[in-house]
């Protein structure tokens, strides 16, 4: 009986082992997923800043161009300068919506642990009806 105790401690321990082991690489493959996920995130941060620095500047230069031929033909300046903020609005408008779209899309789910730990739970557990 003793033997049969000491077996199935051994089992047991095993078990336990295997699993704390198991959670082990499930959370580094975890954090593997997020740090290649937020720097892609970094990444496209620092471009769509630097993308933004440049965009600004050729806008200011563009608009004071557009400003300067409306107000040519137009004979106001004034006049030019409203038309040239409605066109400029208008662009910000469709960029905000634009982006907002982009951002809605995004995810940051570990993926491949996700399926890992749920195949993981169906190896223990067997099928879950949710599935």
């Amino acid at each position: 009986m003793h033997d049969e105790n000491k077996g199935i401690q051994d089992v047991l321990s095993t078990i336990m082992r295997d699993a704390a082991d198991l959670m082990r690489k499930e959370f580094r493959l975890f954090l593997l997923e997020m740090r290649k996920a937020m720097t892609a995130a970094y990444v496209a941060v620092c471009m769509a800043i630097g993308a933004f620095i440049f965009g600004l500047v050729a806008l200011i230069f563009a608009g004071e161009a557009l400003l300067e031929w409306l107000a040519a033909i137009l004979g106001s300046r004034a006049q030019a300068a409203l038309v040239v903020a409605v066109i400029m609005a208008l662009v910000a408008m469709m960029l905000a919506f634009l982006s907002y779209r982009r951002f809605i899309g995004a995810r940051f789910v570990p993926i491949k642990t996700l399926a890992s730990l749920r195949a993981t739970r169906s190896a223990f557990f067997g099928r879950f009806p949710d599935e």
